[in-house]
């Protein structure tokens, strides 16, 4: 990582040894919507990061916290990002291209958090990241599917979970791990946040509503089919075999 002693926080942060949404880059409009995806993320990658560290369509590295003291090393690959006064890329490229600053089987583990919506060419970037992984190696892909367009232009598709894992069965890789985490309830509430949530202590007693509506028997009797049907978004994990 390019400024790597100079890396700060961005988007997670870490608050009695659990790692927690960083609500200052969040926003008002997406505090449910961080403490979310940000437990789900931390799980994830704790429980698969290893080895030599490939964070593609990293932005400015906010997960590098969650999985720097599981790797050897991490090298950052994305387009130009200029919001910030320092940037850890070493290597700026069109992910939308052969990815040839990177070598084969480079790499034992690779991280694709909320990229993959902003590939136009999806498929030629999973096949590169089957190139750069080393036999045994992982990729974990995130990605929303119930979600308002963002970074336009360059916000291309929604992807279901037949769609996910035909793209990386097609590029020789096994899906170890596939599914939603969110559902109808939860995209019902991340939209009263961005809609109608105006103050900190709105967004807080509506986070503590759906935590405490999470724990009824309603609720828990009927998670299954909101998974399965009206998914937030997906997470997958891939291992490369051959």
């Amino acid at each position: 990582m390019k400024n790597q002693d100079n890396w700060k926080p961005s988007r997670v942060k870490e608050h009695k040894g659990a790692f927690v949404p960083d609500y200052e880059y969040y926003g008002l409009c997406s505090r449910y919507l961080g403490q979310l995806v940000v437990s789900k993320y931390a799980q994830t990658i704790r429980e698969n990061a290893k080895g030599d560290f490939l964070d593609c369509g990293c932005g400015q590295a906010p997960y590098y916290i969650i999985y720097k003291d599981l790797i050897n090393k991490v090298i950052c690959v994305d387009w130009e990002v200029t919001e910030s006064e320092h940037d850890y890329l070493d290597f700026t490229t069109d992910l939308n291209q052969p990815l040839d600053c990177l070598q084969d089987n480079e790499f034992d583990t690779i991280l694709l958090a909320d990229v993959l919506e902003h590939i136009y060419k999806p498929k030629e970037l999973i096949a590169e990241m089957h190139r750069v992984l080393k036999p045994g190696g992982k990729l974990m892909v995130f990605v929303p599917f119930f979600y308002w367009v963002h970074s336009e232009p360059h916000d291309y598709f929604r992807y279901t979970e037949y769609a996910l894992k035909k793209m990386v069965e097609e590029n020789k890789l096994k899906v170890i791990q596939l599914e939603p985490y969110g559902g109808y309830l939860d995209i019902l509430f991340d939209l009263i946040n961005k809609f109608f949530v105006n103050s900190k202590f709105c967004a807080k007693q509506l986070i503590r509503f759906a935590r405490w509506l999470k724990k009824t028997r309603y609720y828990k009797k009927r998670e299954g089919f909101r998974l399965k049907n009206f998914p937030l978004g997906y997470i997958l994990i891939a291992e490369k075999t051959t």
